[in-house]
């Protein structure tokens, strides 16, 4: 509570003059009113008789009785009422109150059908658990305790944290993998699905396996093309390697039939980021008909590589965890999902460092796909269909907010949850400064003819 003041009364009770920072008296009577539902719920006993705001509380110093009342502590607890509120309401767990059995004990309703014998019956839920990395959860938070700092849930741009008994959690059902809350968790508590020893397992045993790696390995890893780093991928136990950029050629011809299929007015938004797609799907949904209905460059190449390899076991290589996502999707082709952080931190453990040779002489469009405005430069002028770029978190949101579909006509709207794109990721943020750089080892690579098409069209 934010505390001004706790003064001792001298017999029974503790008197707290909390920061109510009201601004008129219809405001401090509805927020004194939440003050006692908050205690009231946490088993703190207020007496609420007193509802007089000038009345001042028992006198430090002065005796009463044979006891003397004084001054516990000053300027305790949070700063201000705000600063309270947004904490209590991040820790509310949001379940109902609790109910006694004893009034119905003798008397129980008729049991529902049976579905799965001494577990389940019809119109109850079961909850199914496993142990860490079991696959059941895309990002989740080691089991620390947490230090009352709250950031996390502070910068989930979706409020999709709750904290409970010391422990932070994930709601996944709201959950957008944005990785905002890795960034600023002091404690590095985050528990990624780790898809690593499935992979090894799978070259154990002697399958192909196939890399299909982003273009933001260009800015990750400091090479030129996809030849820089076959040869480390190889050593990992990796039969070949591949530019996803292959996809994103193919990925943007599907994007331009579909524009040039376009017949009523509206708007279309792109549905290469993951992060924005499970944004509109999980808290926009009264927009997931304007998203672009395409595969993703993940999926598309994964496609092309099954074609190329058809007994291989594919490993898609991101800039985030966001892909994950897609494996849950009807369709999916893509068989392992890890990021370009974890590439190298395996890299790293087996020793294997990457040495590009020469440069990769001939350089594809469609590289530029990992940066932001990429989309729209891809795609080129299309006939009738306005192109709006955006990117970062806080702007995308705030204009699927403000969007209303019919007040558009023939516009595509590009987004990127990072601002700046994917060289701008969560594995990039954490070397901060590189920015430039980043965009340039991409942009170098990104000129001249592409992987399925010609440079005319992109004219």
């Amino acid at each position: 509570l934010p505390i001004a003041c706790l003064v001792y009364s001298g017999k029974k009770s503790l008197h707290a003059i909390v920061r109510i920072d009201a601004a008129d008296y219809n405001e401090y009577r509805k927020r004194v009113d939440y003050l006692y539902e908050v205690c009231q719920k946490n088993g703190i006993d207020v007496d609420t008789q007193n509802r007089n705001p000038s009345r001042l509380s028992r006198m430090p110093g002065v005796q009463r009785g044979e006891k003397k009342q004084f001054i516990v502590d000053t300027n305790i607890g949070k700063q201000s009422w705000n600063e309270w509120y947004e904490w209590i309401e991040g820790v509310n767990d949001d379940l109902p109150e609790p109910e006694g059995l004893e009034s119905v004990w003798d008397n129980l309703p008729e049991l529902s059908p049976c579905l799965i014998d001494g577990i389940l019956r019809k119109g109850h839920k079961m909850l199914i658990s496993g142990p860490s990395k079991a696959g059941k959860s895309i990002l989740q938070f080691k089991k620390v305790s947490c230090k009352n700092c709250y950031k996390c849930v502070r910068n989930c741009p979706v409020k999709a944290i709750r904290v409970h008994d010391h422990q932070a959690r994930i709601i996944e059902s709201q959950c957008i993998y944005c990785e905002k809350c890795i960034l600023v968790c002091p404690q590095d508590a985050k528990e990624e699905q780790n898809m690593i020893p499935a992979i090894c397992n799978a070259m154990e045993n002697k399958m192909q396996v196939i890399a299909s790696l982003h273009p933001a390995y260009l800015a990750r890893f400091g090479v030129t093309g996809i030849n820089g780093i076959r040869e480390a991928m190889k050593k990992l136990g990796f039969a070949d390697a591949a530019d996803a950029a292959e996809g994103a050629s193919l990925m943007i011809s599907q994007y331009r039939a579909l524009f040039a299929e376009q017949k009523e007015p509206g708007i279309m938004i792109s549905s290469a980021c993951p992060v924005i797609v499970q944004l509109v799907k999980k808290h926009y949904p009264h927009l997931l008909g304007n998203l672009v209905q395409s595969a993703s460059m993940m999926q598309f190449h994964a496609s092309y590589l099954k074609k190329k390899y058809p007994k291989a076991e594919i490993v898609y290589v991101s800039p985030c965890i966001s892909a994950m996502s897609e494996l849950r999707d009807s369709g999916n082709e893509v068989d392992y999902v890890i990021t370009l952080e974890e590439l190298a931190q395996w890299m790293k453990k087996e020793g294997i460092s990457i040495t590009e040779k020469e440069p990769e002489q001939i350089a594809y469009r469609s590289r530029e796909i990992a940066i932001a405005d990429g989309l729209t430069d891809l795609l080129g002028a299309v006939k009738g269909i306005r192109r709006l770029s955006v990117s970062g978190m806080e702007q995308c949101r705030e204009v699927l907010e403000e969007l209303h579909p019919e007040d558009f006509e023939n516009c595509f709207l590009e987004m990127y949850a990072c601002s700046g794109g994917c060289v701008a990721g969560p594995s990039f943020q954490m070397k901060k400064g590189h920015y430039l750089a980043d965009v340039l080892a991409v942009k170098n690579a990104a000129f001249g003819k592409d992987f399925h098409r010609e440079q005319g069209d992109y004219e």
